[in-house]
């Protein structure tokens, strides 16, 4: 499968968790707080009735969505200000079917190609036995992305800021302030290979100087 570029899901340590909703037999949606980095801390909405109390004081790989945030454009690349630590950098990375949280498993190879009804099958199993409950989403639903400078990736609700996504396009950086964000899923952090950093400014420069070459030469017609 050609450009498969594998998401990783942040990687969080939840600091607490109270019920939202519950009665004597079961709890239905909890509230949680959760360290992403020395500076930022999310506020964490779960309304699929799953077992999180235990995750409390717990480091956990977390499939959010973002459901209500503050988004503005970044600093330009020349500008001296630094940024606000409460604020993340975020890359859209446009829509990415869910199969992409995870590399492609070797059972799905055969003869050396991919087999893709061996990949739906391998993806569906992958997908359901993720975690206690699953991963949240099916293998091939369709989801706008926005991936953070260290490399975790998150879900935006595309029904809520569709008139963003409208506006931007594939490799546009972000600056948000993350007020709230569902939970879809939780795990134990997966071994996921390396993280890969992106530099902003850098990006964001030479996106500039693109935008400079006339665009005859910019598309290769002279």
């Amino acid at each position: 499968m050609r450009n498969h570029e594998v998401l990783i899901p942040p990687k969080i340590r939840i600091t607490k968790v109270e019920s939202l909703l519950e009665d004597d037999t079961h709890i239905y949606a909890s509230t949680l707080k959760g360290q992403l980095t020395d500076k930022i801390s999310l506020n964490i909405t779960e309304r699929l009735g799953k077992e999180v109390a235990s995750w409390e004081g717990l480091e956990a790989e977390c499939l959010f969505e973002i459901i209500d945030a503050e988004f503005s454009p970044p600093p330009p690349p020349d500008s001296e200000e630094e940024p606000d630590p409460g604020l993340i950098e975020l890359k859209y990375l446009g829509y990415r079917n869910s199969c992409h949280f995870f590399p492609i498993p070797e059972a799905a190879q055969k003869d050396g190609k991919l087999d893709r009804q061996l990949y739906r099958l391998a993806m569906d199993e992958q997908f359901s036995s993720y975690g206690e409950d699953g991963f949240g989403l099916q293998a091939f639903d369709n989801q706008p992305i926005l991936k953070t400078a260290n490399g975790y990736s998150f879900l935006v609700n595309k029904f809520l800021y569709k008139d963003l996504l409208k506006k931007i396009r594939k490799g546009t950086w972000l600056m948000a302030k993350i007020n709230e964000v569902e939970l879809l899923s939780i795990a134990e952090p997966l071994e996921r290979g390396v993280l890969v950093p992106e530099d902003r400014i850098e990006q964001q420069q030479q996106q500039e100087e693109a935008m400079k070459v006339p665009k005859k030469k910019r598309f290769g017609v002279f």
